[in-house]
């Protein structure tokens, strides 16, 4: 009965179980991931080459490039889309909409 009495001791379950949860950073490591993300995907977009599209739609928003005063830009795989959509899309995937080729910083820089 003493081994029983001593493990009690030693382990309370009820204070294991309502222990405080440990506290937060002020700064959320997603928010800060995601702005600086945007950021760099805003400036991918920017650094696209722009192209004049007729007779086309852009595959995320199906609208036409003709009724859009925003520029078309083109992905390195040749895919091309409105600015604004290319930018949302990127900040939720790192690729082409259409084939999934990775878009990265490097391949649209300017030297």
């Amino acid at each position: 009965m003493s081994s029983t009495m001593a493990l009690d001791d030693l382990f309370d379950l009820d204070m294991a179980l309502t222990m405080p949860e440990p506290e937060t950073s002020v700064c959320n490591n997603d928010s800060y991931r995601k702005s600086t993300m945007d950021v760099s995907f805003a400036q991918i977009v920017r650094e696209m080459p722009t192209v004049e599209m007729v007779g086309s739609v852009c595959t995320v928003c199906m609208e036409s490039f003709e009724s859009s005063t925003v520029g078309a830009k083109q992905v390195a795989c040749g895919h091309v889309f409105h600015s604004h959509c290319l930018t949302n899309w990127l900040s939720l995937h790192n690729s082409c909409p259409l084939c999934r080729f990775q878009v990265t910083l490097s391949q649209h820089t300017r030297l």
